[in-house]
């Protein structure tokens, strides 16, 4: 079945900031890089690395796992005679490369077109390894190879960027079906279980290894600094309890019970204690108290305000994709 020419035009949008993506559009426009695609149609984030690569990949024969259910959903397919079995539950990563016999292979799983195929890692008979690129075509999963960091356009099925433009992999046949099948049919399968997750290989070398690409993380922002540093980040969730954090001329707040992060510049130097309360969250030496809003609701400097520092917060793969390196605001 042939895949309409639209799909074709669609991988390559790098980032989410306007910049990224008018340079690329003016590129694609111009020629001065060769696409296949339509960047106009690309959505998402950056390619610099924002999802981990799976290591360690662990299976489990089907005859032995009793707790899974027989409707979930699987994509089966057989290696050098082994027959493999991958939930689609197991696939957030989007793409999991492993080998067998000799054999090397990648699953790739689109969360939001539901499309999951099996290729050979063997391109041009040099062994490649695949991650989830951040981006998106037409809503469908746009991968990369570390090696050359060639964009694929899962669907479109061949390189629309890089080294290996306008090829395509080697496909392993595969199909879908639900775990009861498998289980009647092909007990001595191996399924898929778990895996972990390795950051460094598709991250930069200064980033925390205990970041995940899934976690919250509080940003930081500051007034003076270029678009590609000066970012302060901490994340939530490895934190809990009430929290104060000092980075500068600025001021971060966390606190697990009242549910909020808030950030404020310090610009007078008062010297902040955090309250454990809830609207008013900090109390200085003074002897003024100041509200989750940054206003000061009592003493010598009732009605002044903090200003609020540049922040948000968002996952922590997302950081990655538009800011090159990082401060990390160490817990106290």
């Amino acid at each position: 079945m042939k895949i309409s020419v639209y799909l074709l035009l669609s991988i390559l949008l790098i980032g989410c900031g306007s910049d990224d993506l008018d340079r690329l559009r003016d590129a694609n426009q111009s020629n001065d890089q060769e696409w296949l695609v339509d960047t106009l149609k690309m959505t998402g984030t950056t390619i610099i690395n924002p999802f981990p690569f799976a290591t360690n990949i662990r299976y489990e024969l089907v005859s032995e796992l009793t707790d899974m259910p027989d409707y979930e959903e699987v994509v089966v397919f057989k290696i050098a005679g082994r027959i493999y079995v991958y939930p689609l539950n197991k696939l957030g990563i989007e793409v999991i490369n492993d080998s067998y016999n000799g054999i090397y292979f990648t699953v790739t799983y689109c969360p939001k077109t539901k499309t999951t195929y099996v290729i050979d890692r063997l391109i041009n008979e040099k062994v490649h390894r695949f991650a989830a690129s951040g981006l998106l075509y037409a809503d469908n999963l746009v991968y990369y190879d570390l090696e050359t960091e060639s964009l694929w356009s899962q669907m479109y099925f061949r390189c629309v960027h890089g080294v290996y433009i306008r090829q395509s992999p080697s496909f392993i046949n595969s199909f879908r079906t639900q775990f009861g099948t498998v289980k009647d049919y092909f007990p001595e399968g191996y399924c898929l279980i778990d895996y972990d997750m390795d950051k460094t290989l598709t991250s930069q070398s200064s980033l925390k290894s205990d970041y995940i690409s899934g976690d919250m993380v509080f940003g930081l922002i500051k007034h003076d600094s270029p678009k590609a540093d000066g970012v302060s980040v901490l994340n939530l969730d490895q934190l809990n309890g009430t929290q104060a954090f000092v980075e500068s001329d600025q001021i971060l707040l966390f606190s697990e019970e009242f549910n909020y992060t808030v950030a404020f510049y310090n610009e007078a130097s008062l010297q902040f204690t955090v309250t454990n309360q809830f609207p008013v969250v900090l109390s200085d030496n003074e002897g003024n108290n100041w509200d989750v809003f940054g206003s000061a609701v009592d003493g010598t400097r009732k009605g002044q305000e903090l200003e609020g520092a540049e922040s948000f917060l968002a996952s922590w793969w997302a950081w990655q994709g538009i800011y090159e390196s990082f401060n990390f605001i160490d817990e106290p």
